[in-house]
């Protein structure tokens, strides 16, 4: 049981969101993809140590990711984008997406 629990907080401790969007700049429109992970820092704790008497709060990872956190993944890909295209480049309905629970690069793609 002990390894169990020990897994669970390794495998949920961080997540990993795509934000895709079209582009629009002076000098060019396309499309945007912006992936990165990020740290749930007490996230996996809380889940392990309610367990027992909430029945853990494991179920908001269901909820992930939260408005704050897609704010966040948008506000940095943002950044991402006008560092590659200039500072009048804009993303146009941005759409949040998680992909895993797992940790891997930064990446960007302009199309």
């Amino acid at each position: 049981m002990r390894y169990l629990f020990i897994l669970a907080l390794v495998s949920c401790s961080n997540m990993h969101l795509k934000v895709t969007s079209d582009y629009e700049s002076s000098t060019a429109k396309g499309k945007f993809e912006f992936e990165k992970s990020y740290d749930l820092a007490s996230w996996p704790w809380l889940c392990g140590f309610s367990f027992w008497y909430f029945g853990g709060a494991c179920w908001a990872y269901n909820m992930m990711p939260t408005v704050p956190q897609e704010n966040l993944a948008i506000k940095e890909a943002e950044t991402a984008l006008k560092e590659q295209l200039g500072q009048d480049a804009i993303m146009l309905n941005p759409v949040v997406v998680r992909e895993s629970w797992s940790k891997s690069d930064t990446k960007t793609n302009v199309q």
